[in-house]
């Protein structure tokens, strides 16, 4: 055999071998690059829900700029391969690939405390749109893809969105007519993308054809551009290269139809998906645990993950507390109007919770709050072993058994008002929790009999106040409750009248309950309650007629 035949023929085995070689890391390099991406894109739709928004995130946040620098490197690299630079993309990547790989390994820890991992990880998986099988679950994407875009728009790494399905058009539209936007940016505009887009803009800004102008315009300029992609894909990368300026608030928005997947260079900065922003309603039936049929009781569950704002823990919260329930459909009505209660924003550390924690504490026994507010003053921000807690409880006098502090400590943690850690033998107080019960928020002192009132200092800077189901006979004069949405005050069958300026200083009453009580009137300073929707007489025999000043109360509902 000829030698040099032969000398040619392994050189070029070896050059088929590097080849494949290079082919399958490259190939490995693309996968990993798609699911850091992946998993970037679902922490950045977590963390705009409450409340990892309000969090101390930072580390989180650290990690997805890090991913977008990544991102940022590989496309350098893939452009010096393209103009012949460097040989292949591996030449240039053995260390991006190590640093994808650490990126790979970012903990959730946080996230997972309110987010289980399976549905971290069935986010991650790449499927195709699912059939959306309800309007109003629409809706609520729709609404949480808005308001997760509103808060990137403030993030200055984030340049270029792709929002991807069919009702991304109704999010663009949604964020298109909001206020904010119109006087956050200097240009709003929206152009098809099925023919030249950087054209399109040029002609509707009044610069004919020419791209120069455009660019030296646009470069001095807030912009939000919203592309529509109708067909393909676009690199965002390629649209106006010239245009960007570190000093200007300049974002475009694309919306897709199409999904494209394994690319080894991203073409956006952040890919939003609608069905992902079902987060928050994936996370109130798993917590609820069960078919919510007949379908009434689904869009009622739907309009409690609504009103709380996809509030994640609240979410869990409310979801656990309803499947105590079970299917009483005025409880769940109860619910939504406790979770849309407002109060004075200044003063209100998180509303939704606050709600929440009102309608779960005023559905409990009394003695169930004083157990949590307990934790909450004693626990600070410690964990504590559970037998611990219930010899301290036992020493308090709020039980007298071992037994029992193990019933309520279990029935806690089911509710998702205490964490259990350590493998259950330690339990502690979620912070937020913690923080709305160190702030006094409730008097909650139904059911115990009491024969006096509680002290006009008692009645300050509360939220809500529950005295059903006393013997007291009488009321403050004038107490002072700037802060006041809902009074319980029903079944004290004693009461006989209501002081003439009783209501004078709670602004912001929204719901109050009188029922079976022996009053015989209403005091003139409930007729100036303005944002007053609930009025509960049931019972109240001895009140025969309702004056005709009820009817100046405009936000009532009978």
């Amino acid at each position: 055999m000829d030698p040099e035949k032969g000398h040619d023929s392994s050189s070029t085995l070896r050059k088929r071998r590097k080849t494949t070689l290079d082919l399958q890391q490259s190939v490995n390099l693309t996968y990993k690059v798609e699911e850091l991406n992946r998993k970037k894109d679902i922490v950045s739709l977590i963390l705009s829900y409450p409340p990892m928004n309000s969090m101390k995130k930072e580390r989180h946040k650290n990690w997805v700029q890090d991913v977008l620098k990544i991102n940022e490197k590989l496309r350098r690299e893939t452009e010096m391969f393209s103009t012949g630079k460097t040989e292949r993309v591996s030449e240039a990547s053995s260390e991006t690939i190590k640093t994808i790989e650490l990126l790979l390994k970012h903990s959730l820890n946080e996230i997972d405390a309110y987010v289980p991992p399976m549905i971290i990880q069935k986010m991650c998986k790449q499927t195709w749109p699912l059939t959306w099988p309800d309007e109003k679950l629409r809706n609520l994407a729709v609404n949480f893809a808005t308001r997760q875009i509103l808060e990137e728009i403030e993030n200055p790494e984030v340049q270029r969105i792709r929002v991807f399905e069919g009702d991304g058009i109704r999010v663009m539209s949604a964020v298109k007519s909001l206020p904010q936007i119109r006087k956050r940016f200097e240009i709003v505009i929206q152009v098809d993308t099925s023919s030249g887009i950087e054209e399109n803009i040029a002609i509707q800004l009044g610069f004919s054809l020419n791209r120069g102008k455009l660019s030296e315009f646009l470069k001095t300029k807030s912009f939000l551009i919203f592309l529509d992609e109708r067909f393909g894909w676009t690199n965002l990368y390629e649209v106006g290269k010239e245009w960007w300026n570190s000093n200007n608030i300049q974002k475009i928005v694309c919306i897709t139809r199409h999904l494209r997947i394994y690319s080894l260079t991203r073409t956006e900065d952040l890919l939003i998906r609608l069905d992902h922003h079902l987060l928050s309603w994936d996370l109130f039936c798993l917590n609820f645990g069960k078919i919510m049929h007949p379908s009434c009781f689904k869009h009622k569950g739907i309009d409690v993950v609504e009103k709380c704002c996809g509030h994640l823990l609240a979410v869990v919260l409310m979801a656990r507390a309803l499947e105590r329930v079970q299917f009483d459909f005025s409880v769940w009505e109860h619910a939504c109007y406790m979770l849309s209660l407002q109060h004075n924003g200044s003063q209100m550390v998180d509303r939704v919770l606050c709600n929440t924690l009102a309608f779960i504490l005023g559905r409990g026994s009394d003695s169930a709050h004083e157990y949590l507010k307990y934790c909450a003053f004693f626990m600070e921000r410690k964990e504590m072993d559970k037998v611990d807690l219930i010899q301290q409880w036992i020493k308090h006098a709020l039980i007298s058994k071992f037994y029992e502090g193990q019933k309520i400590i279990g029935e806690l943690a089911s509710a998702f008002l205490l964490e259990s850690s350590k493998n259950g033998s330690s339990v502690r107080i979620r912070e937020e929790i913690r923080e709305v019960l160190v702030n006094s928020l409730f008097l909650l002192r139904g059911g115990r009999g009491l024969t006096k009132e509680p002290s006009d200092e008692e009645w300050e800077e509360l939220f809500e106040i529950q005295l059903m189901n006393n013997k007291f006979s009488k009321l403050p004069n004038c107490p002072n409750c700037p802060q006041l949405c809902t009074l319980f005050l029903q079944n004290n069958r004693f009461l006989r009248a209501i002081p003439p300026l009783f209501f004078q200083h709670m602004p912001i009453l929204q719901i109050l309950d009188l029922s079976h009580t022996k009053i015989r009137s209403l005091p003139h300073s409930l007729f100036g309650l303005a944002q007053l929707k609930t009025l509960l007489l049931r019972g109240c025999k001895l009140l025969m007629e309702l004056p005709p000043e009820v009817g100046e109360l405009h936000n009532l509902k009978i």
